[in-house]
């Protein structure tokens, strides 16, 4: 509490610092209220959405999959966006606890990570990506500074960089009010679970020629206990944000800034294990909360990210913008990494330490112009992005063997309490440089409110140059170079008021940048990785946005897919080494329906259905490979998530909520072992009240999770991560 109270009032007297505003435009500064330009006219608000429109589940506009806002019924892509009311019913802290609620997505963070991974439509996410207002950010997202998190399905990675045929994440932050407004939130819960978080925004100057200062802050302290033994994390996060804009010039500043970091005991599990007698791999036998991380483990992770954001409205018809992102990210992490034995008796731990600190600098310039031609609206944009970085790794290897193996049947030998720190050594010290630089340019027409069409293409070029020294000043330096071409395509024609069609196709680029060990036995750099995609569907919108649901049909390719696999050693007859090899093809067909209804005043529901058909179809290096489904990928997922509101009660107001997913199995591993992950059906529930006491808004939320405490995994191995039980939290909120 003292942590929030000291930071909140420093910021309140600073006002420090980025966003989007959601401000209109007047041709006229001496104007009172909004006016509505002509359909050629720019305006600042086209780069940003404005979730004043949203009610309650359902977001009218999207910004993710063109750039530019845009209505969700006129975007030729699937698209899933979750509102700050979702976010707050289902009680979430990251934002991987929204996306458990998105069709063809599987989320899932490791215990001692800062960044979570996503299979999106059976492809795992591109280097862990996650975009913030359309910009790359590495490292967790509190969900206490979003307003919305929007999933683009399909290969969209054309309009915001790199990224896998799938789909993206892009978590929208809040932005500052213009009236005054502040809220508390007290939260506690299982497994010793706490949070505060402290909300405030309001204007900071304003004057009648259209100058304007407008600030938010948000502060937020978690403490959460795994439910796996001796795990903790402590996580602080502060988001300031400015925006100053002059209506009468055309112009907007805005300086946005995020920190955040983390520190605890990690919790890792067992990665499944091998049973001769099953023929498969099956979970360690062990106990489900086993952690086999000791009390002298611990990691830490912290992370800043600045972004200086200006518009400026040139005439009637063009703007122009510059960003400028800074961001540093530094990890520091031990723990340990065991194995069971083939005979599954005994525990083999091995110790890691690792540094990591990188940090990089992006410049973004673009223009935007809008225009007629008869009865045909048309908008271009034109992007330039240049980033520039290093990357430097630290890995340590123990010198000294590590304690004697545990006995997987006797946990009097799980000897947590020793202090056992080993003498270090270091392994191996890496820094990596990787310029890259991509210019972008998109075309949207609108005839006639009827067809809209999209075209836009993408030009990228990264290069990366690593100095790696093992053990002694000595070391080796390669360069590693991609260059790719992407465009995409979009066409949605809608033949009633209500109802459209639409087909979309794009291509997408991801680099393939570390130097590797090929299947030859030689180190050195793979090819790029492309994929493809096709999407057509249909989309309906009635009762003025109140029932509307997307149904698409898709197939998604990629190919040079790097994978890991073990091949005999040509440099050591006898022997195997771990190589990595590129797949032929990989590819994803499958169906996608979702809804959003607002049924009556008091009950709303939203959920839908994805079939996803993830598998490798060709692989001339590796033929063991093909037809394996691709990891972490259920062909099945099913959501739906309701909330019925109480009539007005003489107290104020009530309602109650319950969500459920069902992922069918999954395959746990990348390798041709059988390795099937059980599907699981997972139940939420929640009841708030809200009233008012001595004129200010006080609300009451409980949530369960997991309800019925069912016992599931989200992987299984590469760092196996087994599910949460039955967790419970109660929130109080006071709002000024």
């Amino acid at each position: 509490m003292l942590f929030q109270r000291v930071l909140c009032s420093i910021l309140l007297c600073v006002s420090p610092v980025r966003a989007q505003s959601v401000f209109s435009e007047r041709s006229d500064p001496g104007q009172t209220g909004p006016v509505k330009p002509a359909s050629d006219t720019v305006v600042l608000d086209i780069f940003s959405v404005v979730s004043t429109q949203d009610t309650s589940y359902r977001a009218a506009n999207s910004i993710t999959a063109t750039k530019l806002a845009a209505e969700v019924r006129n975007i030729p892509l699937t698209i899933d966006i979750f509102t700050s009311d979702f976010m707050k019913d289902v009680g979430a802290v990251e934002v991987s606890d929204v996306l458990r609620y998105a069709n063809g997505i599987n989320a899932f963070r490791s215990g001692f990570q800062d960044d979570f991974t996503y299979t999106i439509r059976g492809f795992t996410s591109a280097a862990n990506v996650q975009l913030r207002n359309g910009i790359r950010k590495s490292g967790l997202l509190d969900a206490a500074g979003l307003e919305r998190v929007e999933v683009v399905k399909g290969p969209a990675g054309v309009i915001n960089g790199q990224q896998s045929p799938g789909g993206l994440v892009n978590s929208i932050t809040k932005q500052p009010l213009d009236k005054f407004a502040a809220t508390f939130d007290q939260s506690f819960g299982s497994f010793d679970f706490s949070r505060s978080v402290i909300d405030v925004t309001g204007p900071a100057y304003t004057d009648d020629k259209g100058r304007s200062v407008a600030y938010r802050v948000v502060v937020a302290e978690t403490f959460n206990g795994d439910f796996r033994e001796l795990a903790t994390m402590k996580k602080q996060y502060l988001y300031p944000i400015v925006v100053l804009k002059n209506g009468s010039t055309g112009t907007q500043f805005t300086i946005d800034t995020e920190f955040s970091q983390s520190r605890g005991d990690p919790a890792r599990s067992l990665d499944w294990v091998y049973d001769p007698s099953q023929g498969m791999r099956v979970p360690a036998p062990v106990p489900y909360k086993f952690n086999q991380n000791t009390h002298e483990t611990f990691y830490f992770f912290r992370s800043s990210n600045t972004v200086l954001d200006f518009k400026q409205k040139i005439g009637e018809h063009l703007i122009l913008r510059a960003d400028y992102q800074y961001q540093r990210r530094t990890r520091d992490l031990f723990t340990y990494q065991g194995f069971v034995s083939s005979n599954l008796q005994t525990i083999s731990r091995n110790v890691n330490r690792i540094i990591q600190q990188n940090f990089n600098q992006n410049y973004y310039v673009s223009a935007l112009t809008k225009y007629n031609v008869g009865p045909v609206e048309g908008q271009t944009l034109v992007e330039y992005d240049h980033l520039r970085g290093p990357f430097t790794f630290h890995s340590f290897q123990s010198t000294q063997p590590i304690e004697t193996p545990w006995l997987v049947n006797d946990p009097s030998t799980w000897n947590r309490n020793t202090n056992v720190l080993p003498t270090f050594a270091q392994q191996t010290w890496q820094q990596d440089n990787f310029p890259s630089q991509s210019a972008m340019i998109l075309n949207q027409f609108n005839y006639k409110n009827r067809i809209y069409l999209s075209a836009s293409a993408r030009w990228d070029e990264l290069t990366q140059s690593v100095l790696t020294l093992q053990g002694t000043p000595l070391g080796y330096q390669q360069l590693a170079y991609n260059r790719h071409v992407s465009p995409m395509a979009g066409l949605l024609y809608r033949f009633t008021k209500n109802t459209a069609i639409y087909g979309t196709y794009a291509e997408s680029f991801v680099a393939n940048l570390n130097i590797v060990r090929k299947s030859d036995g030689n180190f050195g750099a793979l090819d790029p990785t492309q994929g493809k995609g096709l999407e057509m569907g249909i989309k309906t919108d009635f009762f003025e946005g109140k029932l509307s649901a997307n149904v698409a049909v898709f197939r998604d390719e990629q190919t040079n897919v790097p994978r890991t696999v073990s091949l005999p050693d040509p440099q050591a007859p006898g022997q195997n080494f771990n190589a990595t090899i590129q797949t032929g093809v990989e590819r994803a067909t499958g169906v996608e329906l979702n809804v959003n209804a607002v049924i009556s005043d008091s009950v709303q529901l939203v959920g839908g259905y994805s079939y996803v058909d993830a598998h490798i179809v060709s692989n001339q290096q590796n033929r063991a490979l093909e037809g394996l489904r691709e990891i972490n990928a259920p062909r099945n997922k099913f959501n739906v998530f309701g909330k019925y509101s109480l009539p007005k009660l003489p107290f104020g107001s009530a309602y109650a909520t319950i969500g459920y997913t069902y992922y069918s199995n999954m395959q746990g591993s990348a390798d041709t072992i059988k390795t099937i992950i059980p599907g699981v059906s997972l139940i939420a529930a929640g009841v708030g009240v809200r009233t008012k006491i001595y004129g200010r808004e006080v609300g009451v939320r409980f949530n369960v999770d997991n309800l019925l405490d069912k016992k599931y995994w989200s992987v299984a191995t590469g760092g196996s991560i087994p599910g949460r039980p039955v967790s419970y939290a109660g929130t109080v909120s006071l709002k000024w």
